[in-house]
Order: C-alpha cells, then sequence, then structure tokens
C-alpha cells in the first residue's frame, strides 16, 4: 500500500515528495529510492490504461501490476533457461513456474509489492549475462554486460534481492577466474557488468568503498574483477610460466591468494582493522540466521528460518526428490570430463552435501536434524560443506601436480552447468534462511525439475526396447500429468502429478485469497477519513502504518519500513506494554499523537511486541494464550459445577508457591478448572485452579482472577496473580458463551494493553472514540482469535514532561536487540 500512495501522489502532483511526512512523525522520512521507480512505473502504468480507459483507477493499475510484471519476468525467464538449454527445459521451467505456488502468492493480482517487479531484473540481469559471456564478439560483450549491469542496478533500486543476482555473478566469475581457464569473453562482460551496476548504486544509492567492498557479496563481486583483470595481465604479458616455475603453484591459485592479501591489508587500511572478522561474521550468520539474530528480525513472520518440510509442504515430496535429481544430474554433466570412477565419487560427494544441506533443517520435531543440534549444525550443514571444498580442492591441487592431462580437463568444464550449480547453492543458503525467500528459491528448482522431465524423454528415446519406451513415459507420466492419486507412500511417486497438482493448489490459493485490509478496517478507515481532523497522528504497532497511511489518509509513528528501529521499542514499551498510562503518554506526546489504534491481532502478536519492547533482561516478553473449555470433562458434584479448560502455556517469570519454585519456560499451565454455584438463580464463579506442571508432576495452584461479561472477579486466595479471560467460542453454528478463555499473566495484567484493549478499562486521558466490538466482539472463531478494533482519542496533560530521549532515534541500550537471555 505504500507504493499505492506514492503512485497516488505522483499523478496528483507530477513527481514524488522529497520528504514523506506521513512517515514516522514527525520527522519524515527522506530515504524514498527503493520506492521512487515501482512507484512511478505504477503511477505510468495507470496513465496507459486510463489512456483507454477513463474510469480505470491509480488502485485498479496497482492491483493489476504484479501479474503483468510476472509476464514480463517470465519472458526473460524462458529466454535465459533456453540460452543455458534449449527451448524445450525453457518452455517446461515456464510452466512450473507459472503455476508452483510458492512462486504465486508475490506475483497475484492485489500484492503490489517490491518481489514482482524486482524479478523481472533478476531474470533479466542473469539473461544478459549468460548471452554476453557466451558471445565471441567483443562489442556484444560490452552490450550484454553493461545490460546485465543495468538490470542488476535497477533491482538494486526496488528490492534487496539484488544480493542474490550479485552473489550468483560473483561466485560464478570468481570460482571461473580461480580454477578454470581464463575466458577473455566471460572477463569483458564482467568488467562492463560490474562498472554499470555500481555506477548506479553510486549515483542512486551513495555508494561508497564501505558498501563495495564492506558487505560479503560486494567483497566477493570486488575481488573476482581483480582476481580476472590480475589474470589478464599474467596472460598477456606471459607471466605464467615464471610465476609456477617460482612458485610451484598454478598462477591462478597464486593470483587469488595475492588478491585475498591484498584485499585484507588495503581494507583494514582504510576501513579499520576489524574488517576481516567483520566479514567473517556476516558470512557466517549469512550462512545460518541471517534473518533471525536480534529480536527485531525474529518477530516478522516471513523472515522465521523455515524447514525442509515447510518447503515440501508447498511442492510436494514428488516434486522435491525430482528437483533433487536434477541438480543431480547436472552436477553429473558437470563432471563429464572426469574418468568414470573419479566422477561418480565425485556425484556421491556432491550428493552427500546436497542431502546434508537440505536436511540439517528438516523439521523441529527431529531429534537430531532440527537445525540446532551439534549434528545438523556441525556435521550435516558445515561438515558436508567443507568435505565438498576439501575434497575437490585437494583434487585440484592434486591433478596440477601429478596428472597434467586430466587437470587440463579440468579447466574446460563445462560453465553453464557450473553457472547453475552456482546459482542453486546461493538460493540454497537463502531458502534456507527466511521462509519469504521461498518465493525466489522456486525459479531455480523449476529449472531442475524441467531438466530433469526433459532428459528423461531424451533418455527414453535412446532405448531400444519398446517396453523400455513405455516404461519411461509412464513414469513420466506419473511424474507431471497424473490426474490419480494412489498412495502417500514412496515418497509421494503416486500422488497427482506435479503439473495437475500445482495447478489446483495455485488455483485455490488464489481462489480463497483475499484482501488483509478487510472489511472491518474498511470501515475503520471509512470512520476515520469522516471523523477526524486531517492532520491526525495515529500510533499502533508497525504493522497497520502503510494502511493507515493510505487508506486512513492520516500520517502514523510507525510503519513496516521499520527505519526508525527505536520508535518500535518505545510502541511496544511505553504504550503498549507500558505499566500507566503516563508511560506511554511521554512516548506518544514526542510525536504529537493524537489518536491510538489496537486491534485483536495484537492478542497473537503479544510475544513480537512484547519481547522488543522488553529489556535486555526480557522483562515485559510475554503472551496471551489461549484455553478451551472441554465438555467432556466436566465434572457435576452435589454443590458445583467444574468446567476444565485445557491448553499449554509457559509460565513467563519465575513464580513460587508454597516454597517451591516454577521457572519461567520450564513450567506449564495446562488447563483450569472453574467451578461454579448456583447463587439466587444465577451461576456465580467459586474459587478457581489452574493445573501447573513442574518437573513432569501436576500441582493445583490457585488463581486469583476471572473476568468475564465485562466484569473483573477477584477472589481472596493466593496464587497466580494474572486473570483467566472468558470469551466465546463460535464453531460453524455452535457458540457457547464461555467455550474459551485467553490468560491474562500477571505480567501482561497490569499493562496498558490489558486493561485499555482487553478489559475495557475507560483511561483518564484515553477517550474511547471508536468500537466495533458490538459487531465483531472478542471471541474464538473457528480456533482463531477474533475481536474489535478500537480507536482512542488521546488527551495530554497539561504538566506533561517528556523525556529529551524521546525525540531522538535512539536505543536506550542497544543489549535490547539480543536473543540472549531468551526463553
Amino acid at each position: 500500500t505504500a507504493f499505492l500512495r506514492y503512485a497516488k501522489y505522483i499523478v496528483e502532483n507530477g513527481q514524488l515528495m522529497n520528504v514523506d511526512y506521513m512517515r514516522y512523525y514527525p520527522w519524515g522520512f527522506e530515504n524514498l529510492v527503493d520506492f521512487r521507480l515501482l512507484s512511478y512505473v505504477i503511477a505510468d502504468f495507470y496513465k496507459f490504461l486510463h489512456f483507454f480507459n477513463s474510469e480505470v483507477t491509480v488502485g485498479y493499475a496497482h492491483i493489476l501490476y504484479p501479474p503483468v510484471a510476472f509476464v514480463i519476468g517470465l519472458v526473460f525467464f524462458f529466454l535465459l533457461i533456453r540460452k543455458l538449454f534449449d527451448y524445450r527445459v525453457a518452455l517446461l521451467a515456464s510452466l512450473l513456474l507459472a503455476i508452483i505456488p510458492s512462486y504465486l502468492f508475490r506475483t497475484m493480482s492485489g500484492v503490489g509489492d517490491k518481489e514482482a517487479f524486482g524479478v523481472i531484473f533478476f531474470f533479466a540481469g542473469l539473461y544478459f549475462f549468460v548471452s554476453g559471456w557466451k558471445n565471441k564478439i567483443l562489442n556484444k560483450n560490452l552490450i550484454f554486460g553493461t545490460l546485465a549491469g543495468l538490470s542488476t542496478g535497477l533491482m538494486g533500486l526496488v528490492w534487496g534481492g539484488m544480493a542474490f543476482l550479485v552473489s550468483t555473478i560473483s561466485l560464478f566469475v570468481l570460482i571461473s577466474f580461480v580454477f578454470l581457464n581464463f575466458n577473455k569473453k566471460l572477463f569483458n562482460t564482467y568488467v562492463f557488468w560490474y562498472i554499470s551496476f555500481y555506477l548506479i548504486m553510486i549515483i542512486f544509492k551513495n555508494y561508497n568503498l564501505n558498501n563495495i567492498i564492506g558487505t560479503y557479496f560486494n567483497a566477493v563481486a570486488t575481488m573476482a574483477l581483480i582476481t580476472g583483470l590480475f589474470n589478464w595481465v599474467i596472460l598477456k604479458y606471459k607471466l605464467k610460466s615464471k610465476i609456477e616455475n617460482k612458485f610451484n603453484l598454478s598462477y591462478r591459485i597464486f593470483n587469488v591468494l595475492i588478491v585475498i592479501l591484498m584485499g585484507i591489508i588495503f581494507s583494514m587500511i582504510m576501513i579499520g582493522p576489524n574488517f576481516l572478522f567483520d566479514q567473517i561474521s556476516q558470512l557466517v550468520i549469512t550462512l545460518t540466521t541471517p534473518f533471525g539474530n536480534d529480536r527485531w528480525q525474529l518477530t516478522v513472520a516471513e523472515a522465521h528460518q523455515p524447514y525442509l518440510m515447510d518447503l515440501i509442504r508447498q511442492v510436494s515430496w514428488k516434486f522435491f526428490w525430482v528437483y533433487v535429481i536434477g541438480s543431480i544430474i547436472i552436477f553429473y554433466q558437470l563432471a563429464r570430463v572426469l574418468k568414470k570412477n573419479v566422477r561418480i565419487g565425485a556425484t556421491l560427494i556432491y550428493c552427500l552435501f546436497i542431502l546434508g544441506f537440505m536436511f540439517n533443517r528438516y523439521t523441529p520435531e527431529a531429534k537430531i536434524l532440527n537445525g540446532n543440534s551439534f549434528f545438523s549444525q556441525y556435521i550435516a550443514y558445515f561438515g558436508t560443506l567443507f568435505l565438498l571444498i576439501i575434497v575437490f580442492g585437494s583434487y585440484y591441487f592434486y591433478l596440477y601436480y601429478k596428472d597434467k592431462e586430466m587437470f587440463k580437463n579440468i579447466l574446460k568444464l563445462n560453465k553453464k552447468y557450473l553457472f547453475v550449480l552456482v546459482w542453486f547453492f546461493v538460493m540454497l543458503v537463502a531458502s534456507r534462511s527466511a521462509i519469504r525467500l521461498y518465493f525466489i528459491f522456486s525459479v531455480i528448482i523449476v529449472v531442475f525439475v524441467a531438466y530433469s522431465g526433459i532428459k528423461l524423454l531424451d533418455y527414453s528415446l535412446k532405448f531400444k526396447k519398446d517396453y523400455q519406451k513405455i516404461a519411461t513415459w509412464v513414469l513420466l507420466f506419473l511424474i507431471f500429468v497424473s490426474p490419480f492419486s494412489i498412495s502417500t507412500l514412496a515418497f509421494g511417486i503416486f500422488d497427482k502429478g506435479i503439473i495437475i497438482n500445482h495447478s489446483q493448489n495455485s488455483l485455490n490459493q488464489a481462489k480463497f485469497s483475499g484482501l488483509s485490509y478487510d472489511q472491518q478496517w474498511q470501515l475503520a478507515g471509512k470512520w476515520v477519513r469522516e471523523n477526524t481532523p486531517k492532520d491526525s497522528v495515529f500510533s499502533h504497532w508497525w504493522d497497520y502504518g502503510y494502511w493507515v497511511q493510505t487508506n486512513f489518509e492520516r500520517a502514523t509513528v510507525t510503519d513496516g519500513g521499520n527505519a526508525k528501529s527505536s520508535l518500535n521499542y518505545f510502541m511496544g514499551r511505553n504504550v503498549l506494554t507500558g505499566q500507566s498510562e503516563t508511560e506511554a503518554l511521554e512516548f506518544l506526546k514526542a510525536h504529537n499523537t493524537t489518536h491510538l489504534l489496537i486491534v485483536s491481532d495484537e492478542i497473537g502478536k503479544y510475544p513480537a511486541f512484547s519481547s522488543i519492547g522488553a529489556d535486555e533482561n526480557w522483562d515485559r516478553y510475554s503472551w496471551l494464550p489461549n484455553f478451551n473449555l472441554d465438555p467432556s470433562k466436566r465434572q457435576e458434584t452435589r454443590d458445583y459445577n467444574v468446567n476444565v479448560y485445557l491448553g499449554v502455556s509457559p509460565i513467563d517469570w519465575d513464580f513460587t508457591y508454597n516454597g517451591e519454585l516454577f521457572p519461567k519456560g520450564k513450567s506449564f499451565i495446562v488447563g483450569f478448572f472453574i467451578p461454579t454455584k448456583q447463587v439466587n438463580g444465577s451461576n456465580s464463579i467459586q474459587n478457581p485452579m489452574a493445573v501447573v506442571v513442574n518437573n513432569n508432576q501436576q500441582k493445583q495452584i490457585p488463581i486469583e482472577c476471572i473476568f468475564t461479561n465485562s466484569r473483573e472477579f477477584n477472589f481472596n486466595q493466593v496464587g497466580l496473580k494474572g486473570c483467566l479471560m472468558l470469551i466465546p467460542s463460535i464453531n460453524g453454528e455452535m457458540v457457547n458463551e464461555f467455550g474459551s478463555a485467553i490468560y491474562v499473566s500477571e505480567k501482561v495484567r497490569k499493562t496498558n494493553f490489558a486493561q485499555l484493549y482487553l478489559f475495557g478499562k475507560a483511561g483518564k486521558y484515553f477517550d474511547l472514540a471508536y468500537n466495533d466490538e458490538s459487531q465483531l466482539p472478542l471471541a474464538n472463531y473457528n480456533g482463531r482469535i477474533i475481536g474489535p478494533l478500537k480507536i482512542w482519542k488521546i488527551n495530554y496533560p497539561e504538566n506533561l514532561q517528556v523525556p529529551e530521549n524521546y525525540y531522538r532515534d535512539e536505543l536506550p541500550n542497544h543489549n535490547v536487540r539480543s536473543l540472549e537471555g531468551r526463553y
């Protein structure tokens, strides 16, 4: 929605603003470079459509842009795969990409984000680069290299996924320059790619020396350039023999060692002595948890580290194994220059690596392959990677010193297979880091599946026996187009064909995908536009910033750009988990906030904003667990009826009862007993109890508070000081007024979020201005918590003193981002 608002602004004003004061009010947001290009494209797309149909709106153009961008990107994808293989692989891969569910969400109508536009330049950059290095004419090397660089630069102005494109090209070129015959066409193409790409980055994104060599992928790109340049100089001036005779080392290896040494010395002088350690740390983070190494990143659902089963659920076991086999076939093709026994051994090593690299994060339930165990991290993941490097590195040196003829064959490895495998490795690392990157990982795995299918077809045509051909065609039918699902055994080989399965899944996904900005938000937005001043400023958790700015047409303090990190911290700490209204007002006043908005989504997001708002000791970190009434466990006695609510939730803080310590995160509430008694013709809640498990033993502990029917009932008993909030449950047409419950722990109970939103208490300085509770009450609806959207008008006391630190984008303690101490 940010792009929609910017596109509208461009259409209305002719150009984009220099500073966006609707964001991070009153500071504004100046760095619009990542939003500029796509916003202008959507605005121009609107003008194009509007020329033919005057009823077209900017919103319609914004909704329509992703599938249009997808088609353009698909054309470049087809051209790229055809350039690498042939038109048959390209056609099948394009079909598979068009229907794979993991690629759909970012490219279907209504998802007007960066990715759909960015992948156009991703495919274009790869296509032009491959076209350049495969062309024998210098002028075409220059043209295609420059076009590849421009495409990479334009991608960098749109989407951070540019790092994957730079990593793929630069790592492939570096490996080629170090281990293969020097290819002048590749060198020329790369030089023009490098120059044109970094010129765009310097001009439009203010890249400096630290940017160019201070991040791992840019450092690899620069290293590849210098290595290639030194190779060119050595060969041009015939220094190869002198170097190899003097140092008894391949000039390529000697060259790259010199480049590495010079790079380290230069960087330590120009950037600082910690450069090398920072680069190593950055590389380790990239290979392990690039999107989850602090609290801010960990709370973003799309940045969660996935498990292999997450991918398999999206693409099926059948697709998974076919793509794995495809990558193995391509590696085998790369190794064809080797002797048969060596080729088979090398392929087995590759199989071990690829399986270890993928299965090290198989599923969180696995005892060994869970991504965190010693075996999964250091044996399956890093171990197999180092094994691959050590084995092939050792073999390379062995051939150089012991078998010159075979060494010459190694230098002639087919670069197209190397390129595809490097691309795969980069995307494999990326896919392991964040679940949202399955979108771009889909691109390379469909290539492997398509290649497997066409290769299998080619093999079948070479068979002399008809039954062999027929058996192979039946296998192809089962893999790709079988409409039948016989069994889920045998790794899904008898499930529906990939094309049928993915088509149906993608169709259902698109059919049942709706607007996140749903009717509840639309009605609230209409009320805001009609009942609040245009200069109103809204505060809320960051997720809704773009919606409020674009659809409410009001300025916000936080939004999804998260460019001002202190705002999320103070919003989480002072406002939502704040212990008093004054604590919230101090921060809100610093940003001239007029309205506070909270919606039921915050119940599920409580761990996110409470962790971001917590101090280095996680003082406010908690959650709001759901417990459900189990009618089968209801107990009836002469005097009481006991309702039983079941669920599981760790205790959020160390708690002592009757001298026994119940440690945080290690003891669990597993249920509640709520006795009721008939008093004067109505049910009266008697002393409730919680069932807590500690050291594998169940204990019943009193709970001091029940909240129901907008009333708080406190019991004269010592125990858990939290409050169990009884809410309705709705399952189909079945409604139970007290069928579900939310446990509000002692830590959460006294927060502004609980007092204002959950318990609906009147605020001294927060006046409830909008509340749709009558249409959407807090309830458990088919297993999902739903509830009202509330907006408060803020009144500030005259004597309110605002601490100076709230006027600065500055965290009080940088340790608040650390994951250490979490339980």
